[in-house]
Order: structure tokens, then C-alpha cells, then sequence
């Protein structure tokens, strides 16, 4: 490691490892090191811009506040928060033609659930559950981050790990990274599930990325870029029944009981989209960014926030446009595995519309180590770090107060 790439922002390139499984020791100190500033600077950052803004400018576009008296955590519980707090209280339910808590999966807000428990005696269960998932976002994004930077130092060496842990701290959607939501846990999860399979450890691979898959509809990818890394190691050849394909096996497991379960309570086992469909009018495919741009820019929702909604739909854009180009990096400068997990999420990402484009991209960890390569100079890197910040905090004024509807 050079001299400075363990500290701080590392400003300098040096060779990404060539070896396809990761046989070197665990963890050093630049895997702890990195994350856990990256993290704090940028979860402090945005906490106290939070907080400050919803000081000055209390209102809401719309909706309820959870925690009113503490705007550095009320800030932090919006939109789909509260689907996930119905579950992690009440369950599943589905009234076809309405918004349901079918759309979500229930590996996060189960988790809040239990993570709550030591904050009963104090907190009633609703606001205990909340507390507790912010806590459990938080914890799992600095988890990811250390597997980010973990997984890199074996796929593009150790400042290019270094740059792709701060850009994805720095990234402007990384704000729901501190959300009651799940994608902190989600990207936890699939970066660990990938680096424990490059290990050969099949069956923690395994129990990762199936955890993943009950946690978002991406975890499906994880399992295919888990087993397509069983693949390569074996040649590529398609061999009799070893124990990673059992372990595999198992890992389908998580996504085959939601959907059974879908099945034997609503009747309906893919009825995720059709709550989907009916909710919200939407269809699935490509033609849905064009047509999310449009309806979003005319709708009434976002108008209280323009032109602050004119810059949020603008970035989305934005990144649709340079994911493929991002990928076409990673599968021509890291490997085809790698690249397999971003060209399936851009799939789901096209069916599902823009206004989640940046959550998709932000648990994309593989185009952060293109990104890092992409941007190898010292001035191009901290060009793009100080880029990122004016729009994360924009993001984060956004996502702070526009509220919830539910």
C-alpha cells in the first residue's frame, strides 16, 4: 500500500489484483480504516445537514413526521419507511387496485423488528421499530463499505478500492444508505455473498445471497452472479452435483418461500407486480423512463420542490444514461462475474421505472470500482468527489422533506 492511500482520499493508481479467487488474509487495516472514515464523514455530513434543515425549514411537501421533536432521525423516516414499519407491526396485506405492503420483502423490517426490542422500555413499538432500522441501516451500510473495500483490494488493488469506498459514500443517492430502508442491508449482504464465494466459502456465499434476495428483488442477481462465480472456478464447466450447487440450492430457498407465501395467502404468487400494476398504473419495461420523466416533471407531487424536482428527475436521467457505459468498463477492466451483477440490476432498474434509478445505481458496487478506475488521476477523482457533494446534500433536502403520502 502506498503512503497515502490508507488515509484519507487516495489519490494514486496502482495494479488491480489478477487472481480469481480471494486468498489473501481477511481483512487488513486499510479494509477498517477506509470505511469507517468514509462513513463517518459522510453519515455526519448528512445527519447534521438533515437536522439543520428541517431547523430552518420544518415543513413537509406532503405526509407526517415521525420523530417532530428530532430532526436529525425524522429526517431519515420517509415514503417507503412506513411501508416497511406496517410490516415489521402488522404483516403482509393486499387489496387489489391499492397500494400494498406486498411490493416489499420481509428481511429488513423483521430485522428492525427484533432490533427493537431493547428499545421498548422506552419507545412505544412503532417508534422503537423506527429507531432501531436506522440503527440497523447505518450498521449495515458501514458493513458493506468495509466488503467494498475488501472485495476491491482483490479485483482493482487498493487505492482503486479506497476511491470507490469514498465515491460511494459521496455518491448523491447514498442518502437512503441512512433511511429506514433496505438498501444498506442489501448491499451488506450481496458484496459479502460475492466476496465469500470468490473464497470458495459456499456455503456462507450462499446464506448471503439468498438473505439478500429476501431482503430486494435484486438479491435474485446475487444469487445468479454467486453462481456464475461458482462456474468460472470450475472452468466453466458445467460438472455433476458438488456442494457449492447445493449450497446454491439452498440460497434459492429464501426467494422461493416469498413466493409461495404470496401464493398460499393472496392467491397470487407473483403478486408483488401485480400490486404494482394496480397501485400505481404501472407497467414494466425500457419505455418506462421516458415515461416516468414526463409524468414526474407534470406532477402535482413535486411541485411544492421545483426546480429542486427538476435537478432530482435530471440526475436520474443522468445516471440511466451512464450505467451501460459504466458496465462496458467493468466487464472489460474487472471481469465478466462482476459485471453479471450490474447488467442484471440494470434490468430490473429499466422494468421498474426512474424514480428508483438512484437507489438501484447506489447498491451497484461493482460500477464504483469502474468509476474509481474511470476516474484514475488525482484531479479527476477529487473533481468527481467534489461534484458528488452538492448534489448528495441535495438529495438528502429532498428526501427529507418531501414526507410520506402513506
Amino acid at each position: 500500500m502506498d503512503g497515502h492511500a490508507s488515509r484519507g482520499l487516495p489519490l494514486a493508481d496502482e495494479p488491480a489484483a489478477a487472481s480469481t479467487r480471494s486468498t489473501s488474509r481477511w481483512l487488513d487495516a486499510g479494509d477498517l480504516r477506509t470505511p469507517v472514515a468514509a462513513f463517518a464523514v459522510s453519515r455526519a455530513l448528512l445527519f447534521g445537514f438533515a437536522w439543520a434543515s428541517l431547523r430552518l425549514s420544518p415543513g413537509l411537501a406532503f405526509g407526517t413526521r415521525a420523530f417532530p421533536s428530532q430532526p436529525w432521525l425524522d429526517g431519515w423516516v420517509r415514503w417507503d419507511s412506513f411501508w416497511y414499519l406496517e410490516i415489521a407491526l402488522s404483516g403482509y396485506r393486499w387489496t387489489p387496485g391499492q397500494e400494498s405492503t406486498v411490493h416489499f420483502l420481509p428481511l429488513f423490517p423483521m430485522l428492525a423488528r427484533l432490533a427493537a426490542i431493547p428499545l421498548r422500555p422506552a419507545l412505544d413499538d412503532a417508534h422503537a421499530v423506527l429507531a432501531a432500522g436506522v440503527a440497523l441501516a447505518l450498521a449495515s451500510f458501514l458493513v458493506g463499505l468495509v466488503g467494498v473495500r475488501r472485495l476491491g483490494r482483490d479485483l482493482v488493488g487498493e487505492t482503486a478500492a479506497d476511491r470507490a469506498v469514498w465515491l460511494m459514500a459521496l455518491f448523491p443517492s447514498s442518502a437512503t444508505f441512512g433511511a429506514f430502508y433496505s438498501e444498506s442491508l442489501f448491499l451488506a449482504l450481496a458484496v459479502w455473498a460475492l466476496w465469500f464465494a470468490r473464497r470458495g466459502s459456499w456455503p456462507i456465499a450462499a446464506t448471503l445471497a439468498g438473505a439478500s434476495a429476501a431482503t430486494r428483488l435484486l438479491g435474485v442477481v446475487v444469487i445468479a452472479t454467486v453462481a456464475l462465480e461458482a462456474l468460472r472456478q470450475n472452468g466453466w464447466r458445467l460438472v455433476p452435483p458438488r456442494r457449492e450447487w447445493v449450497a446454491l440450492g439452498v440460497a434459492l430457498l429464501p426467494p422461493a418461500a416469498v413466493v409461495v407465501g404470496s401464493w398460499l395467502a393472496f392467491g397470487d404468487p407473483l403478486v408483488f407486480a401485480a400490486s404494482a400494476r394496480g397501485a400505481f398504473g404501472r407497467t414494466f419495461g425500457p419505455a418506462r423512463i421516458v415515461e416516468d420523466a414526463l409524468a414526474i416533471a407534470r406532477h402535482p407531487l413535486y411541485a411544492p420542490l421545483a426546480p429542486d424536482a427538476t435537478i432530482t428527475v435530471a440526475w436520474w436521467l443522468l445516471l440511466a444514461l451512464a450505467t451501460p457505459a459504466l458496465v462496458a468498463v467493468c466487464w472489460r477492466r474487472i471481469g465478466a462475474v462482476e459485471a453479471s451483477l450490474p447488467i442484471g440490476y440494470l434490468g430490473i432498474a429499466l422494468a421498474s421505472g426512474i424514480d428508483s434509478t438512484g437507489r438501484y445505481f447506489s447498491v451497484m458496487f461493482p460500477l464504483f470500482y469502474a468509476l474509481a478506475l474511470v476516474a484514475s488521476g488525482r484531479n479527476a477523482y477529487r473533481g468527481l468527489c467534489a461534484a458528488f457533494v452538492p448534489l448528495l446534500l441535495q438529495q438528502t433536502f429532498s428526501f427529507a422533506h418531501w414526507g410520506s403520502a402513506h
